[in-house]
């Protein structure tokens, strides 16, 4: 298990005494001393919201048909949002996944829905795949003011991270993602939801993305080398691509970088393509003319028309991690991923699994002929020269377990982690 797992604050909500027991004996042998058992979502609520510095984990089990599931999970929304949520139950695929996806939008993470009876494999898999770097990162302070802001501008203080994304059929890395943070001056970081809204009302939001693609675009010289075709992914607001001549000055930046423009993707959130004003797609459109990329962000979740990412200027789509987590064979949420996957093909674009946390998912993906995963799997986001230690460290390294996973379609080594050894 790893660091931020072990500090997990896990709460078993059971009313079955012995198998709440059974459930928590095997967390705490698992490496994860804080897990405790409950009979109750308010018991679970009191636990999570009195240690609001950890990162929270509600698994709760259900084994009947109990409508207070509802009310349980919006009990504990209330009092610790954004905990992490996973259920276990015997109802059917589609109300598991139905409950998920009201789970999200009570507040909460869900990070999948596991079958009864008790498969303790299953649930150390899934918790110890699961995402937590919310817990890592000092996320929680209060909304910094715009003087914070300018301040931290000035001093340049917002840096991008780099997370790898991995061809899934050659286990090659073949780009990275470029994710803005804001390092403190006490050395920890924060994540851009925290600030991105003060950012935007201080006028700076433009300077600082300029400011990262000209960084992002440095690091493709540093890789390109030995990765011909590697690319960076950036997100950008759809303020951004509103705002008259920024196309023009992104262009500029990419050129200053010493980068070629079909080296750097353009990721828009899908929600934002919900009802695309003309002057965003007619200047994804112009990003496109000059071959840069065009990603679709969170692919899935976002809930704009079939049509409308079909004819859109698109080149990639990166699906949410909301269905490639935890994602069981047979669910809609696989189907989903599965038709999804083969429209983008024959519409000649290329697909990210994004979240891609455990060997089984990435398993499922490469029989579903993904293109490319992104995720804790591979690495976390990492400052430039961690990035750069993680690739020559990666390079050295033996690829017996990717030749054989590549060959057999069974994943077996373990995660990578920051500094590039197998643990």
């Amino acid at each position: 298990m790893s660091k931020s797992t072990r500090q997990l604050n896990i709460v078993i909500v059971d009313q079955d005494a012995s198998r709440r027991a059974q459930l928590t004996s095997s967390c705490r042998t698992a490496g994860i001393p804080l897990a405790q058992g409950v009979s109750s979502a308010r018991l679970a609520a009191d636990l999570l919201s009195s240690e609001s510095s950890r990162t929270g984990l509600a698994i709760i089990v259900t084994d009947g048909a109990d409508t207070d599931l509802l009310r349980q999970m919006q009990q504990i929304a209330d009092a610790a949002p954004r905990t992490r949520l996973l259920l276990y139950s015997s109802l059917s695929a589609d109300v598991a996944e139905s409950l998920l996806a009201l789970a999200s939008e009570y507040g909460l993470v869900p990070i999948g829905v596991l079958p009864l009876p008790f498969n303790e494999d299953a649930l150390l898999g899934i918790v110890g795949g699961a995402s937590f770097e919310d817990s890592l990162i000092d996320d929680d302070a209060l909304a910094p003011q715009l003087a914070e802001i300018q301040d931290a501008a000035d001093r340049n203080l917002f840096e991008p991270w780099f997370q790898p994304q991995l061809e899934i059929r050659t286990g090659r890395i073949v780009g990275v993602e470029a994710l803005l943070r804001w390092r403190l001056q006490d050395g920890s970081t924060r994540l851009p939801r925290s600030f991105l809204s003060q950012l935007e009302a201080a006028g700076l939001a433009s300077d600082i993305t300029l400011r990262t693609m000209i960084c992002a675009a440095e690091c493709i010289s540093l890789v390109v080398g030995r990765e011909k075709d590697f690319s960076v992914s950036i997100n950008v607001s759809p303020g951004l691509l509103e705002t008259p001549g920024f196309v023009a000055e992104f262009h500029a930046a990419v050129l200053k970088g010493n980068a070629r423009t079909n080296q750097i993707v353009i990721e828009i959130d899908e929600r934002d393509l919900r009802e695309p004003s003309r002057t965003l797609l007619e200047n994804l459109t112009r990003l496109r003319i000059l071959e840069f990329g065009v990603c679709i962000d969170n692919y899935l979740a976002g809930g704009s028309s079939i049509a409308r990412v079909a004819q859109g200027p698109f080149t990639q789509w990166k699906i949410s991690s909301a269905y490639t987590a935890g994602m069981p064979v047979g669910s809609r949420a696989w189907s989903l991923v599965e038709s999804s996957i083969l429209l983008a093909h024959k519409l000649g674009v290329r697909t990210i699994a994004g979240g891609v946390e455990t060997p089984s998912q990435m398993e499922k993906l490469l029989h579903l002929h993904c293109d490319a995963v992104q995720g804790f799997m591979i690495a976390p986001p990492m400052p430039i020269l961690e990035f750069m230690q993680w690739m020559e460290a990666r390079t050295r390294q033996s690829a017996t377990d990717l030749s054989k996973f590549i060959l057999t379609g069974h994943f077996e080594s373990t995660v990578i982690d920051r500094t590039g050894v197998t643990q």
